[in-house]
Formats: C-alpha cells, structure tokens, sequence
C-alpha cells in the first residue's frame, strides 16, 4: 500500500469520524421549538470552526486525490 492510500483513507476515516460526532451532537440536542423560543438565534453557528476545518481536510483530501490520479497516469504512461 502506498503512502497516498494511506493518506486518504486516513483523511475519509477523519471525515467519517468528524461527521459523526456532529451527528451526535445535533441527534442530542434539545427541541428546536422550545430552543428558538428561549434563546436568541446565533449569528454563526456553533461549530463553525470545526466545519472549515472540515471543508479545508476535504479540499486538501481532493487535491491528494488528484495527485495520485495525474501520478498514475504519468507511471503508466511511462511503463508503455
């Protein structure tokens, strides 16, 4: 296995790890119609940060993704 599979399934198992624990935290949270009614709506929402940490790991997964692709085509470009 080369290091580029092993990048990128160590980047889907981070995804799948993080979408969990948001999935977890929002199955946990209260009623949406008696939380609107107590509180003020927020202007940003609560995780925001760990959200574009997310998109950044998945634009960063899609461009190793890419570079394995185009160095996949090079090796076999070569090996004809």
């Amino acid at each position: 296995m080369n290091i580029v599979t092993r990048i990128c399934r160590s980047c889907l198992l981070l995804t799948c790890l993080l979408l969990t624990c948001l999935l977890l935290s929002t199955a946990c949270s209260t009623d949406s119609d008696t939380a609107s009614k107590t509180r003020p709506a927020p202007q940003e929402h609560f995780a925001q940060e760990q959200l574009d940490a997310l998109n950044k790991a998945e634009a960063v997964n899609q461009l190793v993704q890419d570079a394995a692709d185009r160095q996949r085509r090079e090796m076999d470009a070569q090996g004809r």
